[in-house]
């Protein structure tokens, strides 16, 4: 398997208005599920990741292991899932997990 990196900023407002907000500035909100717990539940840390580099991963016939640097930490994960408009066929959304 071949590695990327891609680097990422957190994101503090969340929901539709905000994910709307970033897709404009032409970023894609993101989530990665890991091995963070808070009161033995997993958390998910939300971020954004420009989608000029994200292109990079979805229209490709490889398989990656990515390396995520969100704002200074550093994740390796996989990605799981891509939410694709209907219509435009633009990514709207990408969940990874942590390896």
């Amino acid at each position: 398997m071949k590695e990327i990196s891609i680097a990422g900023k957190k994101r503090e407002a969340l929901g539709k208005k905000a994910s709307k907000a970033l897709r404009k500035e032409g970023y894609v909100p993101c989530n990665l599920y890991g091995e963070k717990k808070v009161d033995g539940k997993p958390v998910a840390t939300s971020f954004a990741i420009a989608f000029s580099e994200l292109r990079k991963l979805i229209y490709t016939p490889h398989i990656y292991v990515v390396c995520l640097d969100i704002e200074g930490e550093k994740h390796t994960a996989i990605m799981k899932e891509i939410q694709f408009h209907p219509v435009t066929d633009a990514p709207l959304h990408v969940d990874f997990y942590e390896v």
